[in-house]
């Protein structure tokens, strides 16, 4: 049976050649096992702040708002209220999914269905309604 340290390892050496960032990864694996084993309150948050500082593409998105928000400030200022608006929806995506056992089959089949409409949705904005694809992910009209 696979550990979690044995699986992280596995990872790493299998995506070692193909990921520039692997060297950093392999660096930093062996200090952060220790907070991934840990199950108090202190790893918890050590190991929130490092995931914070893995790159997320919802903050990609906002990057040139704030880069043309005028200067530094009105920049920062953008940037705020982007991680003050987030940070209620992860909050409670967090609290919900806690409460909730992710690993039964009627979680992996909601989750099916989920994406299946996603698909059926994004075919049928392709093929019917092809002007509404430059309009933003959730315009259907």
């Amino acid at each position: 049976m696979l550990t979690r340290r044995r699986t992280l390892k596995l990872a790493a050496a299998a995506l070692a050649p193909a990921l520039p960032g692997s060297t950093a990864f392999a660096r930093v694996l062996p200090r952060v096992q220790p907070l991934v084993r840990g199950d108090t309150g202190g790893s918890r948050l050590a190991l929130g702040v490092l995931w914070g500082f893995v790159p997320c593409t919802l903050v990609y998105s906002v990057l040139p708002l704030a880069l043309f928000a005028g200067g530094a400030w009105q920049g920062a200022l953008v940037m705020l209220v982007f991680g003050a608006g987030t940070l209620p929806h992860l909050l409670g995506a967090g609290f919900a999914l806690s409460r909730i056992d992710l690993r039964g089959p009627r979680v992996r089949r909601a989750a099916a269905v989920v994406i299946g409409l996603f698909a059926l949705g994004g075919l049928y904005r392709a093929v019917f309604l092809p002007e509404t694809l430059g309009q933003g992910a959730f315009c259907l009209f």
